[in-house]
């Protein structure tokens, strides 16, 4: 297999295609007719009185869903394409790549998860959507560090549950990610303070002083656009895992893979929306380990606070 280091992420760089590519036919819409137990449960909702509060918490989440998901096929159509595109991505490379079944597990988490994180958005659980992408953050650096030593993915697979979360926490493991590429003492990746700020969802905290984003629209953008972004780089880092492992007398070419043009217009318009934010550096060469707390909180949610609309809704 021609996995040489860069082989297959060469084939899931920019497409070729042009912006045809990422029209909402593109999403697969197999399940656009509601199936029984879908009707079932919303005439249950209908019915929510015997349910009480909870029924009515229940109703008021499907019709969040339903609006916000209106919402994103109306003005945000690239990124639910994208979403169905890298899924389809991860398939492909999941389906010639010769990977520990520990690692194909770990893969298909990552997928579940991404999609769990879309549908909270789309049920307005900020909350429950930036764990998940705290989730995919530690996918992609046990990736990272798998790949530097693949030894390590039975040890961490045959571990007791209390000792692997101790040895392979994110923490754990992105400081030996830092020490391999040689970040100098007192500084580290920006995923450091990204972690941090997906965390802090993780515990109960007062509301935000900032209040909610400028509008719907920009707040799925940014919502989606960072589960997209963590997305993309576990399917890198399980590229650069699958190159190492790769077999060097496989002589088989790498296959087309699967169409992404909607995954690259997002690529750009996320890319392009973060260059205009105020204190963001596009790309992640580390940083100090004490940057001020007002910098690291621009991280995630810069946009609640410029209001600056994403690349498809022109600033007012």
């Amino acid at each position: 297999m021609q996995l040489a280091r860069g082989g297959i992420l060469a084939h899931v760089g920019p497409s070729k295609t042009d912006d045809a590519g990422w029209r909402v036919s593109d999403v697969d819409d197999e399940a656009a007719e509601p199936e029984g137990s879908s009707r079932v449960y919303d005439e249950l909702l209908g019915a929510a009185k015997p349910l009480g509060q909870l029924g009515e918490f229940l109703r008021s989440r499907a019709q969040t869903r339903s609006h916000r998901l209106l919402e994103s096929y109306l003005r945000l159509t690239p990124f639910l394409a994208a979403f169905a595109q890298e899924a389809h991505l991860l398939d492909w490379l999941l389906g010639f790549a010769d990977l520990p079944s520990d690692i194909v597990d770990l893969a298909q988490y990552a997928k579940g998860t991404t999609f769990s994180g879309v549908e909270a958005l789309l049920s307005g659980d900020d909350d429950a959507a930036s764990n998940q992408g705290r989730l995919l953050m530690e996918v992609e650096f046990l990736l990272r560090d798998f790949a530097a030593d693949p030894r390590r993915v039975q040890k961490w697979a045959g571990l007791e549950p209390f000792e692997r979360s101790r040895q392979f926490s994110f923490g754990e493991v992105r400081k030996r990610v830092e020490q391999r590429h040689g970040i100098p003492k007192g500084f580290s990746f920006p995923d450091r303070a990204e972690y941090q700020v997906h965390s802090r969802t993780a515990h109960p905290s007062p509301p935000d002083p900032r209040g909610e984003a400028p509008d719907l629209a920009t707040d799925l953008f940014f919502g989606m656009g960072d589960l997209l972004t963590h997305f993309d780089r576990v399917i890198v880092a399980l590229v650069e895992f699958a190159e190492v492992v790769a077999d060097p007398t496989d002589q088989r070419d790498v296959p087309d893979p699967p169409e992404h043009g909607a995954l690259d217009r997002a690529r750009a318009d996320i890319g392009e929306y973060m260059s205009r934010l105020p204190g963001v550096t596009p790309g992640r060469e580390p940083i100090p380990m004490n940057w001020a707390e007002d910098a690291r909180s621009r991280v995630v949610r810069a946009h609640r606070r410029t209001g600056s609309a994403p690349p498809h809704e022109p600033a007012d």
